[in-house]
């Protein structure tokens, strides 16, 4: 936890430091098999279906599990509460900051990571995009822009992002 003298920009500047210390490093890892929009909108809409059937406890355990069935290469399932509290509650590559609010990371641009997730799942549609700056281990944690594509269920909100490049170049949006 930052001291209390550090503002909220050095927390975020932290954090960030944080998230590239703490991505696994993949020396030596295969070429990078290019996902697309469609693949990450169903791993989202199969881990929705998960909770419903497993509910909730088993499902945040199964998404937090980096070998887990929700971890697909580069696509994978992280999840907020849907109250907008901003903790996150499962995440199978950074499980240190599982049960950390994150309401206040912002990417290097400034985008508010997190609380554009929570206003894209408690819209009146409950599903989207959203765009922003993330650390990437199957890239030797360069730091790519990415597009998540989100879905509030039931209490939770689930989210699974791929670098925009792909998006880019794969189709619309």
């Amino acid at each position: 936890m930052a001291p209390a003298s550090i503002d909220r920009h050095g927390r975020r500047r932290l954090l960030r430091a944080a998230l590239l210390l703490a991505w696994p490093a993949t020396a030596g890892a295969a070429p990078r098999k290019v996902r697309t929009r469609d693949e990450a909108v169903a791993l989202v809409r199969r881990a929705a279906a998960f909770v419903r059937s497993a509910g909730r406890e088993r499902a945040l355990a199964e998404f937090s599990r980096p070998d887990g069935q929700f971890v697909d290469g580069e696509l994978y399932i992280f999840v907020y509460g849907a109250d907008g509290s901003g903790v996150l509650l499962a995440h199978p590559m950074f499980p240190l900051l599982i049960g950390k609010n994150l309401l206040d990371m912002s990417d290097a641009d400034g985008v508010p990571i997190t609380r554009r997730v929570l206003e894209i799942g408690a819209g009146k549609s409950g599903r989207g995009w959203v765009d922003y700056h993330w650390p990437n281990g199957a890239a030797g944690r360069q730091v790519e822009l990415k597009t998540s594509y989100v879905e509030r269920v039931d209490d939770l909100i689930l989210g699974c992002g791929l670098p925009k490049q792909w998006v880019d170049a794969g189709g619309q949006r």
